[in-house]
């Protein structure tokens, strides 16, 4: 099961995969280029993926503004920023969805989020 929820900016709209196991949120950086303030290569002590992305060429970090996730506005959000295409790829073909990220377990803690997995909801908090 894929969890999914809403996410645009001015120039499109998409989705983002829920990642309760990515400690960092990731975004397909050719997609939100003029979204991304602050960009920098990571030091290789703040390696942004694990696993099966560690060996992806080309990760960056900065702060993400000027988006949409549902109804929540993002402002200088930190993030981890690469190449989505192979993910984009397989979402479209399976599942019919653009997907542009990954949310983690940082932008899920930062929102005291709830998921509703029976029901598929995500609930993020404002505090």
């Amino acid at each position: 099961m894929h969890l999914a929820c809403g996410f645009s900016t001015p120039e499109f709209s998409g989705h983002v995969i829920i990642d309760t196991g990515a400690s960092v949120s990731v975004f397909d950086e050719s997609m939100l280029k003029a979204r991304i303030k602050d960009q920098q290569e990571p030091d290789i002590s703040e390696s942004i993926s694990s696993g099966i992305n560690a060996m992806i060429e080309g990760q960056t970090t900065g702060k993400l503004s000027g988006v949409l996730l549902e109804c929540l506005p993002l402002k200088d959000q930190p993030a981890g920023f690469m190449d989505m295409t192979h993910l984009r790829d397989l979402y479209r073909e399976y599942f019919n969805i653009n997907v542009c990220g990954l949310i983690g377990s940082d932008l899920l803690n930062n929102y005291h989020a709830e998921i509703h997995y029976k029901s598929r909801l995500l609930v993020l908090y404002k505090w």
